[in-house]
């Protein structure tokens, strides 16, 4: 008998915070993911470049 594994996954969109908004509006028009689930913007290293990152976790058989 197999069971039901539940495994996490990250997705991150890393640029400019307008750049990173038309990506995630996108994906939301597209019927990916809510806005919200998105997390808050977290800016990187490197001057005027944010990440976003949005948690999923997918379920498969073992």
């Amino acid at each position: 008998m197999s069971s039901i594994e539940r495994e996490a996954v990250q997705i991150c969109v890393i640029g400019s915070l307008d750049s990173i908004m038309g990506i995630i509006y996108d994906l939301h028009r597209r019927g990916f993911t809510e806005v919200t689930e998105w997390s808050k913007s977290q800016p990187t290293v490197k001057p005027r470049e944010y990440i976003h990152l949005l948690h999923r976790y997918i379920l498969h058989r073992s």
